[in-house]
């Protein structure tokens, strides 16, 4: 078993997945599975009691987020336009906004895109400029004329950040040698509810290379704290580790304090037996490494907490 420095970064091998999720962070803008809430979508107006224009312009039905980036006859459109994958895969046919988002984060687009990360977003931002214009100028954008407006920004964004990299000196701080190349790399989330106590756990296994390998969820009832979630996250994800007979993994946490709990084995009073249960669990494997990584890099499996909750 070893242990790590809780501020181990993601390895090389995942600059695909990096770029991925910073795409989703830059372009959508705060359109997550978190913020959908406050955007100023007709079901959300709702709730705050603002029953004017909550509508979609385009159909009339109430606007929410599935049906604005995915039902919608406009989106739908969109989506049938859409050929930029090498799999057969519309958006339109999903139940929800994230369940569309996690599907196509594995998703390759065809050539000659001139777009290396997920082109899923761009057409997201693109669906959002698209109905602020119509709602607020009566400027009506075609689907063909979004395509190729998100398109093109993909490929000056990809553009931009090819150059960013090419002027950034290397890194030498060497801690990324310390990770054997049979490693998995397990992102966990966790999100809680404190009016009912339910806590959503969900935790994502990749290779080093940044293929998705394997993802579980669990829901806990009576869990009193957000740390606690946090640890019943991680206890379920090396549960599930041990189970699928993996021997070397990396754990991934947002929560900065859990992980240093772990890694320093100064456990808190109150959540000392879960604590346990994980210094125990951890013993199962060759390698294990706890480390931190900021929130805004622990989209997916985020996702998946949010999602099963």
């Amino acid at each position: 078993m070893h242990w790590c420095d809780p501020a181990l970064q993601v390895t090389p091998g995942f600059k695909k997945w990096n770029h991925a999720i910073s795409l989703l962070l830059h372009v959508c803008s705060g359109i997550t599975l978190a913020s959908l809430e406050s955007l100023a979508l007709g079901e959300n107006l709702a709730k705050r009691s603002l029953t004017a224009n909550i509508t979609c312009k385009h159909c009339g039905e109430l606007e929410t987020a599935n049906h604005v980036f995915l039902h919608c006859n406009f989106a739908r459109q969109v989506w049938d336009l859409i050929h930029l994958w090498t799999t057969d895969f519309k958006p339109s046919d999903c139940a929800s906004f994230g369940e569309a988002l996690l599907l196509t984060i594995q998703l390759k687009n065809l050539p000659p895109l001139g777009v290396t990360g997920n082109i899923f977003p761009w057409i997201i931002w693109g669906l959002w400029i698209a109905r602020n214009l119509f709602v607020f100028e009566n400027r009506v954008t075609t689907p063909a004329e979004l395509i190729t407006k998100s398109i093109r920004n993909a490929q000056e964004w990809t553009m931009a950040q090819a150059n960013i990299a090419q002027q950034r000196p290397p890194s030498s701080h060497g801690l990324l040698d310390h990770l054997p190349l049979d490693t998995l790399v397990c992102f966990i989330d966790a999100a809680w509810q404190a009016t009912t106590q339910r806590a959503g756990c969900g935790w994502i296994f990749f290779t080093l290379q940044g293929e998705r390998l394997d993802q579980g969820t669990s829901i806990f009832e009576h869990t009193s704290t957000p740390q606690m979630a946090e640890e019943l996250a991680i206890r379920s994800a090396l549960l599930h580790a041990r189970t699928a007979g993996y021997s070397r993994i990396c754990i991934k946490s947002d929560c900065q304090a859990l992980v240093a709990s772990i890694t320093s084995k100064n456990y808190p009073t109150d959540l000392y037996g879960i604590t346990r249960d994980i210094e125990h669990l951890s013993l199962s494997f060759d390698f294990i490494v706890f480390s931190f990584i900021p929130r805004n890099m622990n989209f997916l499996a985020d996702s998946l907490a949010v999602l099963i909750l």
